[in-house]
């Protein structure tokens, strides 16, 4: 399965990418934020086959969020 988590807070741009992904057969998770992105990336680590990160948000930001990831041993 081709699965793909987006984060990003604004709901237009999540549902843009939506549109153009699904009919590329990929599967979609949705973060609105920094913190729903890293337990779904705990949840989905071994399934994900991408992660599309904005780097802006409130909050934990994208950078953040990456810099997170890459501190996992496992990833």
């Amino acid at each position: 399965m081709n699965l793909v988590l987006v984060v990003d807070d604004d709901p237009v741009m999540i549902f843009l990418i939506r549109k153009y992904l699904e009919g590329e057969a990929y599967h979609l998770l949705e973060a609105g934020n920094g913190s729903d992105a890293q337990a779904l990336i705990e949840q989905h680590a071994n399934e994900l086959s991408a992660i599309l990160l904005d780097w802006s948000m409130p909050g934990i930001s994208g950078i953040e969020v990456l810099r997170w990831i890459k501190s996992q041993a496992r990833y």
